[in-house]
């Protein structure tokens, strides 16, 4: 089985995804995962992500909602440490598991929604040959403010 993110080109290949999975992937991103907003080409956009030494829910993910798949190996080589295996989605993927996922999120309840804020606004503000500098401006503004929003969010610690 290849590791290498793979490419979607007909949404009905993907399988019927079970409620009862749905809430078994949104458990393994409450506990493992990440919800984030990142610069990706040069636009903010949404990105969801697990880093785990179990490969295999991470293929499961990856066959219903695509994304990219990688493995990393850990130390100098030397170590007895298993490698780590990263999946993520990002952009319409990622709004795809964030929308399966949701009704189940419990601990990123609140990353969640800030994404799903920022998604919102996203499609609200789809740029139009009649947007003025100004506005390019609030928008930019906003979707920062989303972005130190979801980083203050998934800060580690408790204070």
């Amino acid at each position: 089985m290849s590791l290498a993110g793979s490419r979607w080109t007909d949404m009905d290949m993907k399988p019927k995804i079970e409620e009862w999975q749905k809430a078994y992937f949104a458990g393994l991103i409450d506990g493992e995962g990440c919800l984030s907003i990142t610069k990706c080409k040069g636009q903010l956009t949404i990105v969801i992500g697990i880093s785990m030494t179990t490969p295999q829910p991470l293929y499961d993910l990856r066959r219903y909602f695509g994304g990219s798949l990688i493995k990393v190996r850990r130390g100098n080589g030397t170590e007895n440490w298993k490698p780590i295996y990263m999946w993520r989605v990002y952009s319409r993927k990622a709004e795809m598991v964030l929308e399966a996922i949701e009704p189940y999120l419990t601990v990123k309840e609140e990353q969640a929604r800030v994404l799903r804020e920022f998604r919102d606004h996203q499609k609200e503000n789809i740029r139009s040959r009649g947007m003025s500098k100004k506005d390019d401006s609030h928008i930019i503004a906003f979707r920062e403010c989303m972005k130190q929003k979801i980083h203050f969010l998934n800060r580690r610690g408790t204070g």
